[in-house]
Formats: structure tokens, C-alpha cells, sequence
């Protein structure tokens, strides 16, 4: 899997593409030092993320607001949010070390993140404390019994009087693939919790849809007190990571993955449809334009495409950068869509051309939050924690 974040510098695709490790020589986390530990001795799904004051400096890969509220997320479980528009951040009580990937607030109290080895948190306090609601070996056990039930389905099926040999060629080929793919659950399983969530959007206090790697994809009714499998919603035979979930302006959630696969539902999740960018790579995010109703994917190393609200027809938008593209705002006529490499895409008429505008020099982001409370201000996260920029920035 090949997440946006990975592209932050060279450090970051080592740190994401290896799952959590602790190394035989000593472990320094903010300037603390702690004794070495083998992977037998622990479990960072159990051990609650270090308090450091050092905290905001760590590796950002997520932003968020919760009312007034900023908050970020990132490496090994760190959680930090400022209630002063960003001059000083506090760090959250967080139950694991995993790594956060993606934190989402449907109300100004009520948060859920999702990060490495299948986590999910919630919080009911604006995010000042989490609590984990799930994680791999729960997602294992659901895909594996969603699995199991739809072969035994499928076989009862088979065994029924008067099939036609088209009807029985179909079942068989179904409990076929069925049957590799309990397989591949339970070779999976055998490493643990190993596979990574990227995304999580809430409609509300209770309803809510997190995705991740090899098309997994789970819902809540109850606010994440339980879970469901939605991958029989979603057609994705090739399992493809689902990089991202989220709503756009039109109403409907939008799934982003591999291969410009984009998946689109007007349900809130229960049916969805394919479309395809034409592009073999990466996309990270797809926003929607109010007035033309258009649709603008982006993605890794700059690419950028445009196409009607129906998604049919891709064209690719003129390359203004070659580094990923990691996420975008709308705001009135203008489109502006931030790059790893601290540039800025914008648009001034409703995303139909864009110019290119680097934003103050310094290290790499991963993660963008544009005008949270001023036009002028941009909240990113990255390499070297989470700050603010000044987008009036030179051409």
C-alpha cells in the first residue's frame, strides 16, 4: 500500500510501509530514552501513547476541528489539540502507540480516529480523551464470519433441485473465490492485527463508515459500540487499498483508492458506483464544485483530473507540481489544493484552471487544514509536527 503520507520524505515511507517496530538498541521518543523491548514483550495496541511536552512535534498526518478546537494526530498514538487557535497544544490521553492516520469530529464533542493495525478511538470530550473501540483482530473475525456465512450460503444454493449448468458454473466459481478469500483471511490473521485503516467519516453522533488497505471497509449504527463488515456494498474484487472516505459538497461519499479508482454513494454507504479517472496511480482526495457541479480528483505525484458530476469522462488538468497532492478546500469561487512539498494549487474560477504558489519554505507536510479560522491561515502537519502558515505566499 502506497498512502499519501509515505511521500512525505524518504523517513516516512520507511515508517509506513514497516508496521510498528521496536529495534534492539535503545528507543527515543521526544528526547526520552527507553530500554529496548522485543516484539514479544509488547503490544502497542495495550500501551497507552507516552506524555511529552514535545508532543506537537512529532510526525502530523491528521487534522481536525471540533467547534472552536484544533486538533491533530499522528506517529505512535500522539493526539495533541489547542483551544487557542494554535499557539499552544496539549496532548491527549490516547490507549494505544499505533500510528493515527486519519481523526474526524461530527459534532463538537463526538470524534473517532483510525490509524495502523485497525484501530479506532473515539471520543466524547472533544478529543481530549480516546477510548479504542476496535482494532485488526476484530476486523479479521468479521471479514472472515462475513465470508464463511456467504459460502455457506452460496453451497446451500448449489444443492438445490433443477439448477441450470450456467446457474451451477456461477456458484461454483463464487464459492471458489469465497473460499480463497477465507484463506487469505486466515494467512492474514496469522500476523495479528497488521492492516492499516486510512479513513473515517460520521454522518452523525451514531452512523459512521471507516475504510483502509485491501478494501476493507466497516460501519457503525451506534456510534461505534459495535461494528459491521461493508464490503459486500462495495464491488472491489481486486481488493484495492481504499485510500480516503469523504462527503462531498453534493451529498454523496466519495471512496478514493488505487489503480484512479474512485467509489461514489448517494446512500450514505449502503450501494455504491465505480468510476474510473483513467489514470493508473494514486487518488488521495475528490472534491466537488457547487456551481459547475464538477468533480476534481487529485493524487500522487501532482496529478490532478477533472470530469462532470457523473464521473463517466476523466481529463487530466495541466501538472503544476510532481509531488502528491494531499488534500483541498473550497471556498466561494475558489479551489485550492495543497501539495507535500508546501505549494499551493489555486483556482478563482471554480476549478477550471489553476496556478501554482509555494508557501513558506520547511519541511515536508503531510496533512492540510485551510482557513480554520482566518482566510489567510493554513494549519498544516507533517515532518516536525503541526503549525501555521501564512498562505499569501510567492508565485
Amino acid at each position: 500500500m502506497v498512502h499519501p503520507i509515505f511521500f512525505v520524505e524518504n523517513a516516512l515511507i520507511l515508517m509506513f510501509k514497516i508496521k510498528e517496530i521496536l529495534f534492539t538498541i535503545p528507543l527515543v521518543v521526544f528526547g526520552i530514552v527507553y530500554a529496548p523491548l522485543s516484539s514479544a514483550q509488547v503490544d502497542l495496541l495495550k500501551i497507552p501513547a507516552i506524555q511529552s511536552e514535545k508532543a506537537s512535534k512529532g510526525l502530523m498526518l491528521s487534522l481536525a476541528k471540533a467547534g472552536d478546537r484544533l486538533l491533530a494526530a499522528g506517529e505512535r498514538g500522539i493526539v495533541v489539540y489547542s483551544d487557542d487557535k494554535g499557539q499552544n497544544w496539549k496532548q491527549a490521553k490516547v490507549p494505544v502507540s499505533i500510528t493515527i492516520t486519519a481523526i474526524y469530529f461530527s459534532s463538537e464533542k463526538n470524534g473517532w480516529a483510525v490509524g495502523h493495525d485497525g484501530v479506532i478511538l473515539a471520543t466524547k470530550d472533544a478529543g481530549s480523551t480516546w477510548a479504542k473501540q476496535f482494532d485488526g483482530n476484530d476486523a479479521n473475525r468479521l471479514i472472515q464470519n462475513e465470508f464463511s456465512s456467504k459460502l455457506n450460503e452460496k453451497k446451500n444454493q448449489l444443492n438445490q433441485q433443477n439448477l441450470s449448468a450456467q446457474v451451477k458454473d456461477q456458484l461454483l466459481s463464487e464459492i471458489d473465490s469465497l473460499t480463497l478469500g477465507i484463506e487469505d483471511i486466515k494467512a492474514g490473521a496469522e500476523f495479528g492485527p497488521s492492516r492499516p485503516l486510512f479513513g473515517v467519516w460520521f454522518k452523525n453522533n451514531l452512523e459512521g463508515v471507516v475504510v483502509g488497505s485491501f478494501g476493507q471497509i466497516f460501519g457503525t449504527k451506534n456510534g461505534g459500540q459495535s461494528w459491521f463488515y461493508m464490503g459486500s456494498n462495495i464491488k472491489n474484487p481486486d481488493n484495492f487499498h481504499f485510500n480516503g472516505i469523504s462527503l462531498l459538497a453534493d451529498g454523496r461519499l466519495a471512496i478514493t483508492s488505487e489503480q484512479g479508482k474512485i467509489w461514489l454513494s448517494k446512500d450514505q454507504g449502503t450501494s455504491w458506483n465505480l468510476v474510473d479517472t483513467g489514470y493508473e496511480g494514486y487518488i488521495y482526495g475528490v472534491i466537488s464544485i457547487p456551481k459547475t457541479s464538477k468533480l476534481i480528483a487529485y493524487g500522487f505525484a501532482g496529478n490532478l483530473f477533472q470530469a462532470d458530476s457523473d464521473g463517466k469522462s476523466w481529463k487530466a488538468l495541466p501538472k503544476l507540481t510532481n509531488k502528491s497532492l494531499i488534500s483541498a478546500a473550497v471556498s466561494g469561487s475558489e479551489v485550492t489544493i495543497f501539495s507535500g512539498d508546501r505549494r499551493q494549487l489555486v483556482s478563482h474560477d471554480h476549478g477550471q484552471t489553476f496556478k501554482a504558489a509555494q508557501l513558506p519554505m520547511g519541511r515536508p507536510i503531510a496533512t492540510a487544514l485551510a482557513a480554520p479560522f482566518g482566510s489567510k491561515t493554513l494549519l498544516v502537519g507533517g515532518v516536525g509536527g503541526v503549525s501555521l502558515l501564512n498562505t499569501e505566499s510567492k508565485k
